[in-house]
Parts: structure tokens; sequence; C-alpha cells
């Protein structure tokens, strides 16, 4: 299964689509812990 997941996230290194993954993934976070505090740009 390990295998099978980095052969499906490698490619998006390439496409930079991890770092979107892990920009939302700190925008959830973010507004979880404080809903106030709303990363904008």
């Amino acid at each position: 299964i390990l295998s099978a997941i980095l052969n499906f996230v490698n490619p998006m290194f390439n496409d930079g689509i991890l770092v979107i993954l892990l920009s939302l993934f700190f925008f959830f976070v973010t507004t979880k812990n404080e809903p106030r505090n709303i990363p904008g740009s």
C-alpha cells in the first residue's frame, strides 16, 4: 500500500501539487485552531 501511495504522490512533486496540498493542509489546520485568523494573500 505504501509503495502505491508513493507511486501516486511522486508525480505530484513535478507538478507542484504537493505544495498546494501542504498549503491547503496548513490553511485547514490554521482555520480549525483559530477560525478568526484566516491566512489570505
